[in-house]
């Protein structure tokens, strides 16, 4: 099953609307996040996931918010372990990210001095042969 929530973590509760439109509860040209729901068959629990992988969105707040917009018959302890396991997730890919965009820019500057020593030294070879 599936639900949007708005970039802060809302809800939309689509489930709550079979019969509507979507115009008589979604703004136009809000931006919106896609969320995965699972409901536990043993104990009623619902755990929310965002299916949009972006970092500057879905941050360790949005999740907090999401698992706070839960249903009331989640139990507080399955809330706390899915925010838990999803705040890591959010860090972990965060991370990742971080690492990549440091990679990135030191090899970028190496691309750029490896250039400009390149550059130098037919700068001082034409100088030679003058």
């Amino acid at each position: 099953m599936v639900d949007l929530s708005d970039e802060s973590g809302n809800l939309k509760y689509l489930r709550g609307h079979p019969e509507s439109y979507a115009t008589e509860f979604l703004k136009d040209r809000e931006s919106l996040v896609l969320i995965r729901v699972d409901k536990s068959p043993l104990d009623d629990a619902t755990t929310y996931t965002p299916l949009l992988e972006d970092i500057f969105v879905v941050t360790s707040s949005f999740i907090e918010r999401l698992t706070r917009c839960g249903d009331t018959g989640t139990k507080q302890n399955q809330a706390k372990n899915n925010s838990t396991s999803l705040v890591s997730s959010v860090k972990k890919h965060q991370a990742v990210s971080k690492a990549r965009n440091s990679f990135l820019t030191s090899a970028s500057k190496t691309t750029r001095s490896n250039s400009n020593r390149s550059s130098s030294r037919n700068q001082s070879k034409e100088r030679r042969s003058k």
